[in-house]
């Protein structure tokens, strides 16, 4: 949120922006109407495919975890004390690439899932025990911004990042977003279900 003199901050210039967030959106548009097409042609007709299952599987699998893990932990040691600064180039590459990149890993997760390659994953997510969490999702996904300027502002002490502090500060924030959420969903999404009912 710092402004740097004749420079706008990447709050305004980046975060905020939709089409800064569209790559995973397109990503998820065309993921869908690929398991789309792909059901019209498949029903009735054998896939053609000479690649064993279980080698597909695994070496989808592996792609999978190495995007997800390129596009959160990317910038890992850029960040360290002692790591080397990203360069412009660098910091180009990833700031372009790393939204596509995660919603290309989370399309093959659910890709995996649909055509029955999840197995423990598709189970795990699958589970009943998520419902309560899904229905509140989207209210914490609305109302997390305001947390983290609410919860970062209010802080009367300089914060220092560390790997502990930022993982007790990442399950503060979604805790604070879900309480909020639900707070959100009692008092306006649920009442408003039932005015439907009507």
């Amino acid at each position: 949120f710092n402004r740097e003199p004749g420079r706008g901050s990447y709050t305004d210039l980046f975060y905020v922006k939709p089409y800064h967030r569209i790559a995973p959106y397109l990503v998820g548009i065309a993921l869908g109407y690929m398991i789309h097409i792909k059901k019209k042609k498949e029903s009735g007709k054998k896939t053609r495919c000479k690649i064993p299952r279980q080698v597909e599987c695994l070496v989808s699998w592996f792609l999978g975890i190495a995007l997800v893990v390129s596009a959160v932990y990317g910038v890992y040691t850029s960040y360290k004390e002692d790591g080397r600064p990203f360069n412009k180039a660098e910091n180009i590459i990833y700031g372009t690439f790393r939204h596509f990149v995660w919603g290309l890993a989370l399309a093959w997760v659910i890709y995996a899932c649909n055509k029955g390659y999840g197995s423990l994953v598709n189970k795990f997510l699958s589970a009943s025990y998520w419902i309560p969490l899904s229905r509140l999702t989207y209210g914490a996904y609305l109302l997390h911004a305001i947390v983290l300027i609410v919860y970062f502002g209010s802080l009367q002490h300089t914060t220092e990042y560390s790997d502990k502090n930022l993982a007790f500060y990442y399950v503060d924030v979604v805790a604070m977003s879900y309480a909020a959420a639900f707070i959100l969903a009692i008092g306006v999404e649920f009442p408003t279900m039932q005015l439907e009912n009507v």
